[in-house]
């Protein structure tokens, strides 16, 4: 997976670059300018490679760049620039060929001398110089965006995502693009309201293709919430937009609407685990054999998980002859994900007639193919990831612990997977381990808090967690008094409802309220609220609050390992290292298996707006004190 740091980030560099240089013509292709330590013979055709990137003209650019590499070998940034022309990052990932071409330009990169700590930090300081240098500009966030569009990198793409819609709302691609990066986070929320403008706009300018893009992110975010009803809904309406263009034979040469109906018509049936419906799926024939995979894939673990192994067996190799079409075609990137598909339903296959070595053998190279390739930027995700399949057949096998390690590698590269969190679970609670349980069934009914269905799942969750989890169920609520704490309070009582937790709410003036929490802490209190503002810019302020000794730790929260993480990162000066020390310490604190004495809700925020014109001297520090001995006013 390394590859893909140097290549995907190297694109919003490039950009940044060409938006600060003239844009006059000089051998039509534009002008760049971008400064190199290499032989000064070769800084003009370096700059020429760069216009031609920006252009999508990767045959040309990489023969530019080889010319570079060849005129001057020391000269890291030719290698660079032959890397950016074999990775098509925009489209899709590289061939298998280009890949190994590409990395063997990074390693020649990396080994020349370069002379400018500018070259050697470029790569890691992109997506913060790109939006630092260029914060509005659509291209910039776009870049990122796309170039961050893999899940072990969408976290680098997240400031980029979250200001993107804001600053182009008019155009409908950038209402949507945001979620390319929210649904490798599991931020479902956030897909929804995303893709439910985009989805708006697509139908107002007439885009179908586009239109169904949307809906198919749409569909995925709310079954991940247990919003099934919101789901259905979205399933319809891409239905009929499917329908009406067959009726009107309106083709637009595009996979793409082909793409997200089937992969709807798939995700409704099994994220919901309705085998019988998935086994039934009608098969929606095109021209786009990867499009038709899906349905098929859906239909043989439909078929296998009832029993049903002619069925399965019969889809299954319905999924191998698109596959050799798709090979036929020299389409390697489908053919590949299309085998992944056909090897977790020969699994199941497998599995429904009594196989069960071969069927495990199956899925572990069903997921080791899944997690050796990329996701296309086409989908928001898989089915149902090779991982998750393999758990439920561990599961299936009555192997509960082995299951649970495979639902975690899951949820590490596609995190909040309603399924894959409660398979943990579930898998942690037949294995014995209550308290692994518990983390991911409380995670489960966070995710699923707005669910609108009645899936047996969640209420197996809920029924745990009111049961073993939190044997206590009547439990007092303290805040202070103002009406910010009331209303969160007034939420958190209500959430705590659903898993059968009653709070009552107490609320008392803020010195009252100190004086009943102590020092020392009071044992009558089950929960209460309080906040802290930062002393100075360190993780030290808020966690040496939980420390035994401390003050203000009216918890009764004591444990000596966390205490010595923090001490030991007290006398750390490496901001890394004393970092890493910070971050095993609110593992114990709030971790899914930590001691959990308390329960993060918000960060304070703080806007300062003045007239830059008319004030001068007007200085704010980190935790937003103010400075006004030097501030100057004019009319």
């Amino acid at each position: 997976m390394r590859h893909l740091v140097g290549a995907c980030l190297a694109v919003g560099t490039l950009f940044m670059i060409s938006t600060a240089s003239a844009q006059t013509a000089s051998d039509k292709i534009g002008q760049v300018s971008f400064p190199i330590s290499c032989n000064t013979a070769v800084q003009k055709p370096f700059e020429r490679g760069v216009a031609l990137l920006h252009s999508f003209w990767y045959l040309e650019s990489v023969k530019v760049f080889t010319d570079v590499a060849q005129a001057d070998p020391d000269c890291a940034m030719g290698y660079w620039g032959i890397a950016m022309s074999l990775w098509y990052q925009i489209w899709s990932p590289p061939s298998p060929a280009n890949l190994k071409r590409g990395w063997e330009a990074v390693e020649k990169a990396k080994a020349a001398p370069t002379k400018t700590q500018r070259e050697r930090d470029w790569v890691a300081a992109v997506e913060a110089t790109v939006m630092a240098a260029e914060p509005d500009h659509p291209g910039a966030a776009h870049y990122i965006i796309r170039g961050y569009d893999y899940p072990t990198l969408a976290r680098r793409g997240l400031d980029a995502a979250r200001r993107y819609d804001k600053f182009a709302p008019a155009v409908p691609h950038a209402l949507h693009m945001p979620s390319h990066i929210y649904v490798l986070l599991g931020m479902w929320p956030e897909t929804i309201q995303g893709n439910i403008t985009a989805a708006a706009a697509e139908k107002t300018r007439g885009n179908p293709d586009d239109h169904m893009h949307a809906l198919d992110y749409l569909v995925y975010a709310y079954l991940q919430q247990g919003q099934d009803a919101e789901a259905r809904k979205v399933l319809a309406e891409g239905r009929a937009i499917m329908a009406d263009l067959a009726a009107r034979k309106v083709e637009s040469g595009r996979p793409t609407g082909h793409f997200a109906i089937a992969a709807m018509e798939a995700r409704w049936a099994m994220e919901r685990g309705q085998w019988q419906e998935a086994a039934s799926i009608e098969p929606r024939p095109n021209r786009f054999a990867h499009t038709e995979s899906m349905i098929y894939f859906a239909r043989a673990i439909g078929a296998a998980r009832t029993g049903n192994a002619a069925q399965a067996r019969i889809d299954a190799d319905k999924i191998a002859a698109l596959r050799d079409a798709l090979q036929q075609a020299k389409n390697t990137y489908w053919a590949e994900q299309v085998e992944i598909q056909r090897r977790a339903a020969a699994a199941w296959v497998a599995r429904a007639e009594g196989k069960n070595d071969e069927a495990l053998r199956l899925m572990r190279s069903a997921f080791g193919l899944e997690e050796a390739t990329e996701k296309h930027n086409i989908t928001p995700g898989p089915i149902a990831t090779a991982r998750e399949l393999y758990g439920d057949l561990l599961m299936d096998l009555g192997r509960p612990a082995q299951a649970v390690r495979e639902y975690e590698a899951s949820l590490k590269l596609a995190p909040a997977r309603f399924k894959a969190l409660h398979g943990a679970g579930r898998a942690a609670e037949l294995a014995g381990d209550r308290e692994t349980a518990k983390g991911y069934y409380v995670r489960l009914v966070g995710v699923a808090a707005s669910a609108d269905s009645q899936r047996p799942e969640l209420a197996q969750a809920k029924a745990f967690l009111a049961k073993v989890a939190h044997p206590k169920t009547d439990v007092h609520l303290y805040i202070n008094n103002s009406p910010g704490h009331i209303k969160i309070a007034t939420a958190i009582q209500a959430f705590w409802k659903q898993i059968g937790i009653n709070a009552s709410i107490k609320v008392m003036e803020w010195k009252q309220y100190l004086q009943f929490l102590g020092p020392p802490p009071n044992s009558d209190v089950d929960v209460y609220r309080l906040g802290w503002i930062y002393d100075f810019p360190d993780a030290y302020n808020g966690l040496v609050l939980w420390t035994c000794d401390s003050g203000n730790n009216n918890t009764n929260f004591c444990n000596k390992k966390y205490d010595a993480l923090i001490d030991q990162a007290t006398k750390t000066p490496d901001f890394d290292k004393r970092t890493a020390l910070y971050q095993q310490a609110e593992t114990i604190l709030t971790g899914p298996n930590g001691d959990l004495p308390i329960m993060p809700i918000y960060w304070y925020t703080f806007t300062e707006t003045i007239h830059k014109n008319k004030v001068k001297g007007f200085l704010t520090s980190p935790t937003s004190q103010w400075d006004l001995t030097k501030v100057t006013v004019t009319s």
